[in-house]
């Protein structure tokens, strides 16, 4: 099971009823920022490209910078990951939040 380490951000401009999930840092349009941790579905993996970005990875050998596929699943609170293997088969996995974790 691979965790990965995120922020909650409450109060986003446009999104002030729904938690947008970030993973470089806190959204700098957020009024509350939260540490949480994300668990990933079984078989993703991270890695890290040659600038020091998290990125996700498929099962299927597929990689995506971390932010770019990380949402926010329909019920406003559960973060997802979203993505598409084309341009109309769209794709969404909503995952578990396990605790915040401390400060570094």
């Amino acid at each position: 099971m691979t965790k990965i380490k995120a922020y909650a951000n409450y109060g986003v401009l446009a999104a002030e009823k729904m938690t947008v999930y970030t993973v470089a840092g806190k959204h700098e349009h957020a009024t509350v920022s939260e540490k949480v941790e994300i668990v990933l579905p079984e078989e993703w993996t991270t890695s890290e490209n040659t600038i020091g970005q998290m990125m996700i990875e498929s099962p299927d050998g597929k990689t995506w910078l971390a932010d770019d596929v990380i949402s926010t699943a329909a019920d406003g609170e559960t973060p997802q990951l979203d993505w598409y293997n084309s341009p109309v088969e769209r794709h969404r996995i909503k995952m578990q939040i396990s605790e915040g974790w401390d400060n570094e």
